[in-house]
């Protein structure tokens, strides 16, 4: 069940892509993206100043017993020279590269729907916030199908990852050459119910 677990962590994504495109698409209209920008900014500040001083870093083994039981942390160069060492894991983050790097062409999007489809900010938050949040369901859909996957074979999540992220890829080519307002709304709604494979990717590289 680690895939379904990954994916519950991962959910928060689409939640703060929500969250964060209908306040910042109504924060634009009301004053401005270089204020909303600032706002942002110092948001993150003090949340890390808040992180940083209040959130205490967990002892090693805390979780699975007694520390003194768990073997000796690798250092930042054994532990990268094992990694790099399984074919596996190269390949594994070698297309979640290429999948996150096609993923975050959407930082245009709202600059494509102000410009051809003549969306205000508020409009575009709200159809960019609609969108993250019907992928939550999609995000567990994709662990569930993993950990199905998996009791029959271990490699069957690798293969449902790339099957997912290859959707998502033709589903957002699909979604910048909608013709209209309306093919979009659907091509974008349809687009969302991808099964998400963050978390799916996640598990599976902790199976290592």
């Amino acid at each position: 069940q680690r895939a379904r677990a990954a994916s519950i962590y991962a959910s928060l994504l689409p939640v703060g892509i929500a969250i964060g495109t209908v306040v910042g698409g109504w924060a634009r209209a009301q004053f401005g993206w270089r204020h909303v920008l600032f706002g942002v900014g110092a948001i993150g500040v003090a949340t890390a100043l808040l992180v940083r001083t209040t959130l205490p870093e967990p002892t090693r083994g805390y979780w699975e017993g007694s520390a003194s039981s768990q073997p000796s942390a690798m250092s930042m160069r054994d532990s990268l020279r094992f990694l790099l060492g399984l074919s596996s894991f190269r390949h594994l983050i070698a297309g979640q590269v290429l999948a996150v790097f096609v993923f975050f062409s959407s930082v245009f999007g709202a600059i494509y729907l102000e410009r051809s489809f003549e969306l205000t900010p508020t409009e575009i938050g709200a159809f960019v916030g609609a969108m993250s949040l019907i992928g939550i369901p999609a995000m567990f859909l994709g662990g569930w199908i993993s950990d199905r996957a998996s009791v029959g074979s271990l490699s069957a999540p690798m293969r449902w990852a790339a099957s997912f992220n290859a959707m998502a890829a033709i589903s957002l080519g699909a979604y910048y050459l909608a013709p209209g307002r309306t093919s979009l709304l659907v091509i974008g709604r349809v687009g969302s119910l991808v099964p998400g494979s963050y978390g799916v990717v996640i598990a599976t590289a902790q199976n290592l």
